[in-house]
């Protein structure tokens, strides 16, 4: 009984251990298989880059430290349960980061202040 490609089912010549007819078809194999995992990237990167845009919509907006409450930004379409990464800046304060921009949860609850973006990543 010959082996059959595991994206067209057609019948698959050459060598014993191979599972696809031709390129194409491990190349659409392969593709159907990620695209669940790509789409929810895409999703997330997203949702970040919202986040982002809105820190740097708000933080425009004032030229020193800004304090806001979070529905505010919710409002708009903040989603504050997705971050880049943590900062632990030198007082010892977390900052929540959005790629190059973040903010700090205040300790009054449900206030954050938003930390300006610096010039340099380092």
């Amino acid at each position: 009984m010959a082996k059959k490609c595991m994206n067209c089912d057609n019948p698959i010549q050459g060598r014993s251990d191979k599972k696809f007819c031709d390129d194409l078809c491990r190349s659409n194999f392969n593709h159907e298989h990620r695209k669940a995992h790509y789409q929810r990237v895409k999703e997330v990167n997203s949702i970040l880059a919202r986040n982002r845009k809105l820190l740097l919509l708000f933080a425009q907006q004032c030229a020193d430290v800004l304090t806001i409450d979070i529905e505010s930004l919710e409002a708009k379409g903040f989603n504050s349960k997705f971050f880049t990464h943590l900062r632990k800046q030198a007082d010892g304060e977390i900052v929540y980061m959005c790629y190059d921009t973040g903010y700090v949860k205040e300790e009054d609850p449900g206030w954050v202040r938003i930390v300006p973006k610096k010039s340099s990543p380092f």
